[in-house]
Parts: structure tokens; sequence; C-alpha cells
């Protein structure tokens, strides 16, 4: 026990073995996790974002539907890493309906994101106790403790981008070329989970060639090759894979499921987004989102932080790696003036809880900044004494404005207060379904895996076999139809008004604020 306990405070002095740190970092990121998911789940808000359960059922049916197969169901503009990795966990029908699938994945993305900051920040501040300040801030955050428990694809892009630019660092510690494949193939992956990666990992790729030029270092198109190699090969895939199956490239920026597309219709009677364009607009939505994010107190020190750190490393092309992970501020102000995306938060114009969650990508950066802020406080009585202070500020500031005041746990119980029409149909479903296929409209009806229905005998986009027969003689292959007769652009609802089989042999079953559900009479 006495030796046991020497080793932990070795591990947590000044001057201790990052690797030796980091096993303890991760043993009790996993314990806080853990934690992070009970309380998740038994708050009912793993399955609160729509799109939670709707990645668990992509997942899902990639084995276990109409027309199973990777190819056949990824589909377009969700990226297919995040359901791949879903696959063995929504095998098992508890994991699947409850959602825990996506928390187990989220679980070991958090270990993995937390010890590997760590590491991260050890490396630019070389001492042990600002590198676990810093990821403190992180690792505490309550918008990434929460959003690492459901199934949301945001942990797996934060941890692939940790672990890239990590390899990276230990690139040029060590000038060995294989740490670039490394990043190259976590970069990779992270290129087909979200798309903010792909800009992400175009810079960070000119910033390896300037810092191998700068450095005078052998070959720097090789190393820049070696980088650049995988996660090319992984766009140029996808891209085929969007001409393979859509006749464009870019068709999961153009279609029908686009963020674009969602933006344009969520506006369309407003006559587009106010913000479109408009640029005190968007920095109005993105410093209040960011604020909400990361706390006054964590994005204070970390920009103090950033100025102090660029300030002494003098603008050296070396010292652009870890910026470039705040990379992400400019990207979502660009995707927001240009319409791409949409942002919502309660106190800026429009009013709203929507997609509060994609300035989240910004807080590993703010985090080493914060860590080397806490460096530069040599004496560490002090260190200790103000980051005690700053991080109960910190928590302060989460409690006067827990639970709605923290956008993504705000944004997840405005999303099931908004969602409960379709909700309530789910649970329906789940308790009168008997069997029999179901033709519904994957674009207008919000389907939660929850309700545990089979996937096999679901008939929309993607198990459309059955679909031309479906449209024209609904009851010679479907016993269930639903359709949302608030939205005019349900397919469904469109060719069911004046279909003869359809009225003849169906009766309504189900009605909730516009949602429809016909059974089958016989």
């Amino acid at each position: 026990m006495t030796e046991r306990i020497k080793n932990f405070k070795e591990a947590f002095s000044s001057n201790s073995n990052p690797f030796y740190t980091a096993r303890y970092v991760a043993f009790f990121a996993a314990i806080i996790g853990f934690f992070a998911i009970l309380w998740t789940y038994f708050n009912g808000l793993v399955l609160a974002y729509n799109d939670a359960g709707l990645h668990l059922d992509v997942a899902r049916r990639i084995y276990d539907s109409r027309d199973p197969g990777i190819l056949n169901q990824i589909g377009v503009v969700w990226l297919p890493v995040p359901h791949i990795i879903l696959i063995p966990f929504v095998h098992f029908d508890l994991l699947w309906i409850t959602g825990l699938a996506g928390s187990i994945v989220g679980w070991f993305c958090y270990i993995f994101s937390v010890s590997f900051l760590y590491r991260i920040i050890r490396y630019i501040t070389e001492e042990n106790i600002s590198a676990l300040m810093g990821t403190a801030f992180f690792a505490l955050n309550p918008n990434i403790l929460y959003l690492y428990s459901t199934p949301m694809t945001e942990p797996l892009l934060l941890m692939l981008i940790i672990i890239g630019v990590y390899h990276i660092l230990n690139w040029l510690r060590n000038g060995i070329s294989g740490e670039l494949v490394r990043s190259g193939i976590a970069l990779g992956l992270a290129c087909l989970t979200r798309y903010e990666a792909w800009t992400f990992t175009i810079i960070i790729a000119v910033i390896i060639f300037i810092v191998a030029v700068t450095q005078k270092m052998k070959h720097p198109l090789k190393s820049f090759i070696y980088f650049s190699m995988v996660p090319a090969l992984c766009i140029i895939w996808y891209l085929f894979i969007n001409y393979y199956f859509y006749n464009d490239i870019f068709a999961f920026q153009k279609g029908p499921y686009s963020s674009e597309y969602h933006v344009a219709m969520k506006y369309a009677s407003i006559g587009g987004p106010p913000y479109l364009h408009n640029t005190s607009a968007c920095f109005d939505i993105l410093n209040k989102t960011l604020v909400a994010n990361t706390g006054i107190v964590m994005l204070i020190l970390g920009i103090i932080g950033l100025i102090i750190y660029l300030y002494n490393k003098k603008l050296s092309a070396i010292c652009l790696i870890p910026v470039a992970l705040l990379i992400f501020y400019p990207m979502n102000f660009i995707s927001l003036y240009a319409g791409q995306v949409a942002i919502e938060m309660p106190n800026t114009i429009p009013k709203g809880y929507f997609q509060t969650r994609y300035v989240i990508a910004i807080l590993p950066g703010l985090s080493i900044f914060v860590g080397y802020l806490f460096f530069i406080l040599k004496n560490l009585n002090y260190r200790i004494i103000a980051f005690s202070f700053l991080i109960f500020l910190e928590f302060l500031s989460w409690f006067f404005v827990w639970p709605m005041g923290v956008p993504t746990i705000g944004e997840a119980k405005t999303a099931i207060a908004l969602s409960q029409p379709f909700r309530r149909t789910s649970n329906y479903l789940k308790n009168f379904y008997d069997g029999g296929n179901i033709l519904y409209d994957d674009f207008s009806i919000i389907f939660f895996s929850g309700n545990g229905l089979p996937i096999k005998e679901r008939i929309h986009e993607y198990s459309w076999d059955l679909g031309e027969t479906a449209l024209k003689n609904p009851s010679s292959v479907t016993k269930w139809v639903m359709f949302n007769k608030t939205n005019p652009n349900d397919k469904i609802y469109q060719a069911m008004k004046s279909n003869e089989d359809f009225h003849n042999h169906f009766n309504i079953v189900y009605y909730d604020e516009g949602i429809e559900v016909y059974k089958r009479k016989f």
C-alpha cells in the first residue's frame, strides 16, 4: 500500500514520467466518464438529440435491414466511420434501444481524448502540474461530459484530432516519419467522421510542410506526403462514393439531407437565415455560443495563455500546430456567414437552442493554452491556489445556469420538448406494433431507435426495394403507413392522399399533431 501511495504521488509531481502519469489520467477519466454516462442515462438524455437515435439506426441497418451492406447504407452527408464503429455495440438490442451503444463508444473516446490531451499539454509545457490543470478544464467541462455520453459524432472527431496533433508533436520531437503517418491515419479517420476535419487536416498539412522547410528538415515534400496520403485517400474515396451513388461528387453538400438545405428550409418562411452575409450577426452568435460552451473563466484564461504563448514563441512555424486547434472558430464563422450551418442560442437572433455544440471543437485548443498560462506561474503554491480559485469560479458559473444554461444539455432538453409528437408516436408503436412492414418518409418522420421496431420491416429511402409497389399498392406489401401532414414534402403523404388502395384497406389508429399512423384492416 505504501508503495502504491508513493507511485501515485510520483505520478502527480512536477517532473513525473508523462507516460506513467497518463495512465492515471486515463484511469480517472474512465471513472468521471462512467459517472457522466450514469447521469445522462438516468436523466433520460442519452437519446435526447434527434440525431442520436438515427446514428444508432444507421449503424444497425448496415447489417440488419432489407438491403444490408456498408456501401448500401452509409448514404451521404453523414460520414461512415462513427456508424461503422457502432456496429458491434448496436448488435445488442438493449444497447441499441437504450442508446448506451453510443455512450460506450463515447466513454472510450473520452478516455483517449483526455489522456492524449494531457500528453499534448505536457509536451508544450514540459511540466506535469500545469498539464494536469489544463486537462482538467477540458475533462470537467459539463458540455464535454454530456456530449461524450451520447451517440453523437463530435466525441469521435475530437478524439481523432487530439491523437493526430499528438503524433505530429512526436514527429517534431524525434523526427520519425512514422509519426506523421500515424497522425495522417487519425486525421484520415476524422475526415470520415465529420466535415470539419477536412479543412483542419488541409491546414495541418500546409503547416507541416512550412515547419519542415523552416526547420531545414530533409525532404519537406516527403513529410507532407507521409502525412497527407491517408486523409487524401479517405476524402477521394468518399467523393467517389457520392459520384457512384448520386452522380455528383458534392451530393453531400447540395442534396436534400445536406446542412445547407436544412438551413434554407428552416428559415424559408422569413426569406433565409437572418445572419446570412451579416458579419456582426455571425460574430454575435458565434461569440455567445463560444462563451456558453467554454465557460467565461476558461475562455479568458485560454485567450491570455494564447497571447503569451505566441509572444514567447515569436510566432514560429512550430508553434502553429497547437494554435491550429483554434481554427474551428473561423471555420464556424465562415459556415455561418455562407448560410451552410445554423446556430441558435436563447440570447441570439434568431432565438432558440440549435446546434450549439458546433463550437465544442475549440475546447481542446483552449485547454492547451490554459495549461500554458498556469505554466507561466513558476511558483507551485501560487499555481495551485490560482487553479483552485479559478476552477471554482468556473464551476460556480455553471452552477448558476444549470442545466439549461449548459448549451449541449439545454439543446438536448429543447429537442425533447420540440419532438414530443414524434416521441409519443414512437412510444405508441413500441406498445402496439404487432409485426408487418412500416411505410414512412425517413426525411419527414423522426423515428426513434428507442422503440425497438425491427429495421428490416421499415420501408423508406434506404430500404426502397418495395418502394414503387408500396406507393401504388400499399396493402400488398405493408401493414402500417405513417406520414406527417404538417410537412408538405412528405412523400408518403403526397402519395396516399388520392390512393384508392390506401383509403380502402387502411384505418387510422393514431394521430398526434399532424402525425398519422394507419394500420391495414386485415
